[in-house]
């Protein structure tokens, strides 16, 4: 019975506070019970966290809770407010854009900002690819996932390769994360795979490929059969010969891009 009488008003108040649903709260409950041993005085300072300091509204403060109860659990003053402060004042992202951030990917808010955010976005980003800080929040509001990615065993390799193996330098790195932030998304494997065919099955030289990769970053996303479709439509729809698409494809490589 007691500890009915003490999870009973902690329920109440979840329900009430969010306006949670029975399943809501299951959810939560089911993926983190540790929920359920702080006190209504905590879960109402995290509540007031998102709400208040944040600015989100109750609707999307339940939908960012339910969708990570993690945020439920990390500390308001050691925890969730010097990560906001750190992207908020230090990286010097509006409190808008910061929103969007987190609505999209909420565990930019689990990360600690010396061991995960300032080795990413300041020495990596900033300092390594001399980006301003609005670069830095252009590319963590299209793709905040990058927050999730290792930085030592998949951020620094495929940087590593971009800018020894295929000699782009840190500017040209920049503007290539710039265009396409889901980078990260792909493996080296994968990436190198299809430098590979742009190098050896179309045969094109070093500074070709460079181009290709430079102008249209995508591509390295792309599988070997929709990139030899993609080709072939080129060379029968306009007749062309095989150094004629080369040509074609080096000047133009957002044809790459396009459906067929």
């Amino acid at each position: 019975k007691s500890a009915d009488k003490k999870l009973a008003p902690t329920i109440l108040l979840l329900v009430r506070a969010l306006d949670l649903s029975k399943a809501d709260l299951r959810a939560m409950i089911v993926k983190y019970p540790c929920i359920m041993g702080y006190s209504a005085q905590n879960l109402l300072s995290k509540v007031d966290f998102f709400t208040g300091t944040m600015g989100f509204t109750i609707d999307e403060t339940r939908k960012l809770v339910v969708d990570d109860p993690r945020l439920m659990c990390a500390a308001v003053e050691t925890g969730l407010m010097p990560r906001m402060g750190f992207l908020h004042k230090e990286m010097a992202i509006s409190m808008e854009d910061l929103r969007k951030i987190v609505k999209k990917n909420p565990r930019v808010l689990l990360y600690s900002v010396e061991k995960n955010l300032k080795e990413k976005l300041i020495s990596f980003l900033v300092m390594r690819l001399r980006m301003e800080s609005r670069h830095v929040c252009k590319l963590l509001l299209a793709f905040p996932e990058l927050l999730d990615y290792n930085l030592e065993d998949v951020i620094l390799p495929i940087a590593r390769y971009f800018m020894s193996d295929l000699e782009f330098s840190p500017t040209e790195f920049r503007s290539i994360m710039l265009k396409y932030p889901r980078l990260m998304s792909n493996s080296l494997r994968k990436i190198k795979h299809v430098v590979g065919f742009f190098r050896y099955e179309f045969d094109l030289d070093a500074s070709q490929v460079k181009r290709i990769i430079f102008q249209g970053p995508q591509t390295v996303a792309l599988s070997d059969d929709n990139l030899k479709s993609k080709i072939s439509f080129l060379r029968d729809m306009f007749k062309l010969d095989t150094s004629e698409v080369r040509k074609v494809i080096v000047g133009m490589p957002t044809l790459l891009m396009c459906s067929i």
